[in-house]
């Protein structure tokens, strides 16, 4: 059985029902309670591998995790690999500013659900993006497009990778419009 890039609850649920256990015997069997594999089931929650792979093993299978080619390019894995840029001073933006607006701006334009998050006087703005396998995948392609770069050594090559990012990476890296944290949400 193969799992959609984002909604590991549904090949839960088909899985539990074709092997005849009810959400209560599944929950005695992880551990846990039956309204937590409810929200499992549901998509209410983002499962962590651990998870699923103790969900799989109290029906008696097994969670395999492979990376496979796609069977249509909007279902590929993105990892996006920017070249050393020259170095150049950049500007920290600061939350409200126009570099900060611009950034946020240009994600949501390359179709990112994100939003811009409080941050303390003096730090880099902060992007929260809803964790999805698309999202995901637009973010990677949007912040190389912005030549998102490590802050910690913005002379390297990055690799942006749109799993990193599903799986809810933080990041704190160099744009072309200046210093900006990224974070997951759900």
């Amino acid at each position: 059985m193969s799992v959609a890039d984002d909604d590991p609850g549904r090949a839960l649920r088909d899985l539990r029902l074709g092997a005849g256990v009810s959400q209560v015997e599944l929950a005695l069997r992880m551990g846990t309670t039956q309204s937590a594999v409810a929200r499992l089931e549901a998509g209410r929650v983002s499962p962590s591998i651990r998870t699923l792979a103790g969900a799989y093993r109290a029906l008696g299978h097994r969670l395999e995790l492979a990376a496979v080619a796609p069977m249509e390019p909007a279902a590929s894995r993105v990892d996006v690999v920017a070249p050393p840029a020259p170095r150049r001073p950049r500007p920290v933006t600061r939350e409200g500013s126009p570099g900060a607006r611009d950034a946020l701006a240009r994600l949501r334009a390359a179709g990112v659900r994100c939003r811009r998050a409080p941050v303390p006087r003096g730090a880099a703005p902060r992007v929260v993006y809803e964790r999805t396998a698309t999202n995901a995948q637009s973010l990677a392609v949007a912040l190389l497009a912005m030549g998102a770069r490590r802050r910690d050594d913005p002379d390297a090559a990055y690799a942006i990778d749109a799993w990193q990012l599903w799986a809810g990476v933080e990041l704190e890296l160099v744009t072309d419009a200046g210093d900006l944290d990224i974070a997951a949400r759900g």
